[in-house]
């Protein structure tokens, strides 16, 4: 199985991976985090807000989102503190996946009548 891992993060560093969405939707994947339990921290950002961290040995992990209407802004964050080597000091995501919500009918269309090859609106 292939999936994104940070690289080499020196001390006080970070990782990043990043994506706009345009919702309504659903945002789902898997992410897992081997490191300094309770000091590197890999993160996740909804519009600039934390929604959820992991660290210390942290196995796979399914998550999901209800996104609304709009466009949101995605961000995966792994930060490593300033001293100390714990795990592999590494963070993994695999199957980002956003499905759009299928459009609504929200009020039934008026009857048309057309010829073969014209339009109707």
């Amino acid at each position: 199985m292939d999936a994104a891992v940070s690289g080499v993060t020196p001390h006080s560093g970070e990782a990043l991976l990043e994506t706009t969405v345009i919702g309504p939707g659903t945002l789902s994947f898997w992410w897992k985090v081997s490191s300094q339990p309770d000091s590197d921290r890999l993160r996740f950002y909804l519009d600039d807000t934390e929604q959820l961290r992991i660290s210390g040995e942290t196995d796979w992990e399914f998550r999901t989102f209800n996104l609304t209407a709009g466009t949101h802004d995605l961000r995966w964050r792994y930060s490593k503190n300033g001293d100390t080597v714990g795990g592999l000091d590494r963070a993994w995501l695999d199957e980002i996946v956003f499905t759009p919500a299928p459009p609504t009918i929200t009020s039934h269309p008026a009857s048309a009548t057309a010829d073969e090859g014209s339009v109707v609106t």
